[in-house]
């Protein structure tokens, strides 16, 4: 099983990304979205959201996530 959360791996990119954190952030979420780890997937992009929250682009991948994690009530809700 693979692991995405780890703390090593969110501290690592917000220290050498910098202002492009939230878009690996999302980048990584979609990824996973595709693996079919989508509750892993949550997780970066409510990171992407936390970061940019007026960015449209990232809460609809928020959304597609919770869509796809089961969460239909919640994804409408966003979109």
């Amino acid at each position: 099983v693979l692991s995405f959360t780890g703390s090593s791996i969110t501290a690592a990119s917000k220290t050498n990304l910098g202002e492009d954190y939230p878009s690996h952030c999302v980048a990584l979420a979609k990824s996973l979205c595709s693996l079919t780890y989508f509750d892993e997937s949550l997780v970066w992009a409510k990171k992407a959201c936390e970061a940019e929250p007026n960015n449209q682009h990232f809460r609809i991948v928020l959304a597609d996530a919770h869509f796809l994690a089961g969460d239909c009530d919640r994804a409408c809700k966003m979109y």
